[in-house]
Parts: structure tokens; C-alpha cells; sequence
């Protein structure tokens, strides 16, 4: 059955909330060929948005080509290389014969083998040797500007889950690789899209490709009367009803985390007859929770004890984590292990800054360690 919550990553114009601001500095960025980093927590609508600015660019400027890269499952650098490359093909071929033609012009004798579904281009997969992609992983990041010249064409490119690349066996190096590449291309443009952590905060920060030449956004919460409004009227459009107190509710649940506001909507209007009603949310809500247990349950068992009592600081609400009191009260040897189990779950993606303050990445996760695991 479909609801009017499926496809919520999908970058049709019903699915995008709010931030008309930031869409128009993204779509600005975009138009002037701005290298630009976009960083939040998981799920607040980073991808949502580079997928937006891209659709508003591409109506008005017939010359621009928009290629998204997603790097959540890449785990190896010879991974990203074919994944970029691929997705750059697709985006400026205009069948699979002109892409084969594209390959045939790069790779003469080390051509990779070509899978293709019945999709067609946008079903095309491209297998190299990973020996071959070590030897050619230069050539693969000027490609695309090569291509963009060759076609007269302006390339963005958005590459989805950035943060993944700390995985690499020397995340270093192959950033350091990036800068050099990025900065000496014209006709290409890049987004990253990824969660703050140290590696990629300093990168963006200090990278010649981003700090002179683009830009670091950092992107907050979509405004609660633009998803309270967007939550009723799906309702509405779909022959039920939410009020607005109930759909504050389903928002004040998800911390206002827009990928959470749309499974709990979702949970819910599926369990709603014609009216959405507090047992139902709170029903929704605690099924989520349950859904996703035994992942917070193997990813808290992998945490090492001093983490695990910061993170029950955290989620206690507690705003100077390395006063003494503090320390005390949830078991924290000493400042000095506060300080390194911050590093290890930023670096992780567990916990976040906003503003001054340290809290949880994930609300629902968050909901599960304060009421189901240490039951404060």
C-alpha cells in the first residue's frame, strides 16, 4: 500500500520542506560553479536538499548536468573511484551506446566490463580489476572534467554520505588526492553531503578545493510550522485527518529529525482510519523504537565502557560534561577520558555538536538508551 510518507529521500517536489534560504544559496552555488560542503546529522534533509537546489538549477540552465554518488556502502577507496565514474557517465550520456563510446575513449586496453539491467543506462554498472583502478584512479577524477569540456557542459557533482571515506585504509591521502584533482577543475563542481565528524570538518575547513574556492554549510532543523503544515496536509490530501497538535507531537518524538517525522507519520497514518489520534502516534513511535533495538543494542555493546557512561551524560541532558559533579555522578574516571570518549563518538557519528552543546546524532536511538537502557 502506499502513503503519502513513501520515497521520503526522494527528490520530487512533494517530498522537500522548508529552508528556503538555504535552497537559495545551494541553487546559487550551483548556478556559479561553487564548490560547497553541506554538513548536519544523519536524516535532517542534506540530500533532500542538494537534490532540490539541483532540479531548480537544471530547469533554467539547459547547459548544467547534475550527477548524485551515494558512498553509504562504499567502503574501499577502488569502490568510490568506479562509483564516481559511473554515475558521471550516466549523467552526461545520453543512451548506453553513448556512454560504451565514452568508455571506449578512456580505456583502451583496460576497458571494464559493463552490466546492464533492464533499466538500461540508468541500470548500468561498470566492474574494473582493482589493480586497473589503482593504476587509473588519476584519469577516473579528471574525467569528468574532461568530459564537461569535451560536451560544453557544466557538471555538479553530489557525493552522498561523504563520511564514509574515513573508512579507506588512508583517508588522509586520498582527500590530499581530491584537493589536488578538484582544484584545478573548471567546468566541475563538487557538493559533499556529509555528517560532521573531525576528518571531514577539517577538510572542508582547510582544503584548497573548499575554503578558497567554495563554501561549508552547516545545516539545522527545517522549521516545526513547515513540517507541521507538511504532516496535515498529507493527511488531509489522503482522505485523513491530523491536527496540528497531534502532528506537533509526531515532530516533538522525532526531535524534529525530518527522516524520523517520516517513518512515525508513516507508522501512523498507516494505523489511522480517518482520524490520527495520540494512541496511535505513541504507537507508531514505540514500534520504531522496537524495529530498531537490536541495532542500538550491538552498537552499544561495541562501545567501550567510559563511552557508554558519557553517552548516559549525554542523553541525561547534561551540558558541562567535564565538571566533577558530573563526572561523579555517571561514573567517568576523569576529564581526560570524557574528552577521548567525545573524539571516539563524534568520530563515529553517535553524538554531535550543536551549538556549544554535545547531544545525540540519532533521537531515537536516544529514546532507546534513556528508556529502555538506562532507564532514567
Amino acid at each position: 500500500m502506499e502513503t503519502p510518507f513513501d520515497n521520503i529521500k526522494s527528490s520530487e517536489n512533494q517530498h522537500f520542506v522548508g529552508r528556503r534560504e538555504e535552497l537559495s544559496r545551494l541553487s546559487a552555488n550551483f548556478s556559479f560553479m561553487t564548490n560547497t560542503v553541506l554538513l548536519s546529522p544523519q536524516g535532517w534533509g542534506k540530500t533532500s536538499l542538494a537534490f532540490k537546489a539541483a532540479e531548480t538549477v537544471a530547469s533554467r540552465e539547459a547547459d548544467f548536468r547534475f550527477c548524485f554518488v551515494d558512498l553509504f556502502n562504499v567502503r574501499v577507496e577502488e569502490d568510490f573511484y568506479v562509483s564516481l565514474l559511473q554515475n558521471v557517465i550516466k549523467s552526461v550520456s545520453s543512451n548506453v551506446e553513448d556512454a560504451m563510446s565514452v568508455l571506449g575513449g578512456f580505456f583502451k586496453e583496460e576497458r571494464p566490463s559493463v552490466e546492464l539491467g533492464d533499466g538500461g543506462l540508468s541500470d548500468m554498472k561498470l566492474h574494473f580489476d582493482r589493480k586497473a583502478v589503482r593504476k587509473h584512479k588519476d584519469l577516473m577524477l579528471d574525467i569528468p572534467e574532461r568530459l564537461a569540456r569535451e560536451r560544453n557542459l557544466k557538471l555538479v557533482i553530489c557525493l552522498d554520505d561523504f563520511h564514509m571515506v574515513e573508512l579507506f585504509d588512508d583517508p588522509d591521502a586520498f582527500l590530499h588526492g581530491l584537493d589536488t584533482h578538484w582544484t584545478s577543475h573548471e567546468k566541475v563542481a563538487y557538493c559533499i553531503c556529509s555528517s560532521p565528524n573531525g576528518m571531514i570538518e577539517k577538510f572542508a575547513r582547510k582544503s584548497i578545493a573548499f575554503h578558497v574556492y567554495g563554501q561549508v554549510m552547516d545545516i539545522g532543523k527545517i522549521e516545526e510550522a513547515e513540517l507541521n503544515r507538511m504532516l496535515r496536509d498529507r493527511f488531509m490530501d489522503s482522505g485523513k485527518y491530523l491536527d496540528e497538535e497531534k502532528a506537533s507531537m509526531m515532530i516533538e518524538l522525532a526531535d524534529g529529525c525530518p527522516y524520523y517525522v517520516h517513518q512515525i507519520a508513516n507508522l501512523s497514518w498507516m494505523r489511522t482510519s480517518v482520524v490520527c489520534s495520540e494512541d496511535v502516534i505513541m504507537e507508531a513511535h514505540a514500534s520504531l523504537v522496537d524495529q530498531s533495538s537490536l541495532v542500538f543494542a550491538m552498537l552499544t555493546a561495541g562501545l567501550t565502557e567510559q563511552q557508554v557512561c558519557y553517552l548516559r551524560a549525554v542523553v541525561a541532558g547534561e551540558t558541562v560534561i567535564s565538571s566533577s559533579e558530573v563526572l561523579h555522578r555517571h561514573n567517568i574516571t576523569s576529564a581526560t577520558s570524557a574528552s577521548r570518549s567525545k573524539a571516539a563518538l563524534l568520530h563515529r557519528g553517535i553524538v554531535c555538536n550543536v551549538g556549544e552543546k554535545v547531544v545525540m546524532a540519532d533521537p531515537i536511538y536516544a529514546y532507546w538508551l534513556k528508556h529502555k537502557y538506562f532507564m532514567i
